[in-house]
């Protein structure tokens, strides 16, 4: 909901997407924390470097490679 009544002005996903990480982070944390605390630090510096992410990719990626990012991800099974 908050995402709908300011993406005017914000059209970015982050705030949001670090709210329910921290959700489902934290009942992870429940049962086992030293599974939850690597996602949790990885998060936060995702969240500091914000400005420095966005600045990378309006500037130096054009829109066709996030997309062949996933493709070549996809390629590789999890194992």
């Amino acid at each position: 909901m908050s995402y709908r009544r300011s993406r005017d002005s914000d059209p970015g996903l982050a705030t949001e997407f670090a709210l329910l990480a921290t959700l489902l982070l934290g009942a992870l944390a429940m049962t086992r924390v030293q599974l939850a605390a690597a996602p949790f630090v990885l998060l936060a510096i995702m969240l500091v470097g914000k400005a420095s992410l966005h600045r990378f990719a309006r500037s130096v990626l054009s829109e066709q490679e996030p997309e062949d990012a996933l493709r070549l991800a996809a390629m590789f099974p999890c194992t």
